[in-house]
């Protein structure tokens, strides 16, 4: 049973037409990119990479690299789907509002899919306010933030405003997530936690208006909502009965509050510093907790020990078994880290230890908690970002930015994320060494890396 549904009329849900493959051109020379402009089939779609190979991402169906390059959103499980965002203006043919715009690109086929497309299929330009956040396992559904109201997306619309959207990759249908800010007394956004693998539901975090008290210090006008949109539904859940986020009347916003949906859609976990006496949690410090979407009723995570300060949870594993948490010194083996969680037993793992002298710039962890890739400074300048891949059984590292032939990057990688299968990485780089490209190609482009071996058995 679903708790505290919107109505359905609160927003509105857009059929539009599907979206047209590029294809067509001749690739330049020297572009070792894969050039079949196939029928675009998302099923799951077995590897035709060998390991260590190398393709550019950031092209035109006909293999083109982008003029502009782009940023790594999201990569597919099977690792042959990439999510990103560019300004390039010949990924797709008539391309021509000179903005960022978010790009799904088949490896296997080569196609390019403009994602930000309204009813009409043309693009919603957004200059600042067009976010990539994700997309479903088999990339289906994409969940993005843009801009609407007006004319620009929705008509009739409510003001213009920022709104979590789904996009259907397949068919066009466009999904409003988010219910209109005037529905919702007291809040200014909405901020994007996580969607399920095959993109029926995603949870989000209805953030309240502040006031300004001086000396740099704002507190909430109303309390944080925690909400899930529930697509086959057409209905949001509003969990904000029993959850208490940090942000509330009169609080500051102190925790993370990230918000992860279970991939069976069951459950929403989020840390926060306010006690929820109902499930046992009267200790005045910040945990992990659970809620079900089904009922409200909440329960602490089964973090050992208790109530880690500053605990971020990250991910689910794809069976629903473990949580992946980001702890402080004071984690279970004293270690600040990433940690796979049991949530049955609490007992847990450390992925990926954080030194204080060379701590990862950011990570992503595969669907079973074998790999972790992440970025890391070069000890020698602290200037550039490297990428790595770690396997999270043995130890064991392998850099992620290299070329077929095992040569490292020469340039920085900014962007990255991992398959769910845990073989590849999709990156952002500016390294000209990665593969064989035309002259005068801009710099930074997107690639996907089929990584060295496959991750140890856990």
């Amino acid at each position: 049973m679903i708790a505290n549904p919107l109505p359905r009329s609160a927003w509105t849900v857009l059929a539009c037409a599907a979206l047209a493959a590029c294809g067509g051109g001749t690739p330049d020379a020297g572009d070792t990119v894969a050039t079949t402009a196939e029928a675009d089939g998302r099923a799951t779609i077995a590897s035709t990479a060998s390991p260590g190979a190398v393709r550019l991402a950031s092209a035109s169906a006909a293999g083109t690299p982008g003029d502009i390059g782009g940023q790594v959103c999201a990569i597919s499980a099977d690792g042959q789907q990439v999510l990103m965002r560019s300004a390039s203006s010949n990924l797709v043919p008539n391309d021509s509002n000179f903005q960022d715009d978010l790009f799904l690109k088949n490896l296997a086929t080569g196609a390019v899919t403009r994602v930000n497309t309204n009813a009409a299929g043309a693009a919603i330009v957004n200059r600042t306010g067009l976010l990539c956040h994700g997309m479903s396992q088999d990339g289906t559904w994409v969940a993005f933030t843009a801009s609407t109201g007006g004319s620009s997306l929705f008509q009739p619309g409510p003001e213009l405003e920022a709104s979590l959207l789904l996009k259907n990759t397949r068919t066009g249908e466009l999904l409003r997530v988010s219910p209109p800010r005037s529905s919702l007394p007291n809040i200014s956004s909405f901020t994007f936690g996580s969607m399920t693998p095959d993109g029926s539901r995603v949870a989000f975090i209805a953030q309240p208006t502040t006031t300004y008290l001086g000396f740099y210090t704002t507190v909430a006008n109303g309390p944080a909502l925690l909400m899930v949109y529930d697509r086959p539904q057409r209905q949001v859940v509003n969990l904000s009965t029993t959850v208490l986020l940090d942000a509330g009347p009169g609080l500051a916003s102190q925790a993370s509050n990230r918000v992860l949906i279970s991939p069976d859609g069951s459950d929403v976990a989020y840390d926060s510093r306010r006690d929820h006496p109902a499930a046992g949690d009267t200790n005045g410090q910040p945990d992990v907790l659970l809620v079900s979407v089904a009922t409200g009723a909440v329960r602490l995570a089964g973090l050992p020990p208790q109530s880690p300060s500053n605990a971020v949870p990250q991910r689910f594993t794809a069976d629903g078994l473990r949580l992946v948490v980001e702890l402080p010194s004071d984690g279970p083996v004293g270690v600040s880290g990433v940690y796979a969680v049991t949530l049955a037993t609490g007992g847990s793992q450390l992925l990926l230890p954080f030194g204080q002298a060379n701590r990862p710039r950011a990570y992503d962890v595969d669907d079973t908690a074998s790999r972790v890739a992440f970025l890391r400074f070069d000890p020698a300048t602290a200037q550039r970002q490297y990428a790595f891949v770690r396997d999270t059984a043995t130890g064991s590292e392998q850099r992620a930015d290299r070329s077929a032939t095992n040569v490292n990057g020469n340039g920085n990688t900014t962007t990255f994320a991992i398959a769910g299968n845990g073989q590849h990485v999709a990156l952002g780089s500016s390294s000209t060494n990665l593969l064989s490209l035309p002259r005068r190609t801009y710099p930074w482009q997107v690639y996907v890396k089929t990584l060295q071996g496959a991750p140890a058995a856990q």
